[in-house]
């Protein structure tokens, strides 16, 4: 029987030098690498967690 516990993952924003742009930071590793989506439909496309901060963003 497996009992590893999942750990949330916490997200935050942190600010750029573009006041149009934010940078999404996670306190664990998610994805190798880095992603840049400057347009909703490539985050729609390729990350469901970019397509929703893309959306919900204030």
């Amino acid at each position: 029987m497996n009992t590893a516990t999942a750990s949330p993952v916490m997200l935050y924003t942190e600010q750029t030098p573009n006041p149009e742009s934010l940078k999404f930071v996670t306190n664990r590793m998610l994805y190798r690498g880095t992603a840049d989506f400057r347009e909703e439909a490539l985050a729609r496309e390729w990350s469901p967690l970019a397509s929703t901060c893309s959306t919900n963003r204030s």
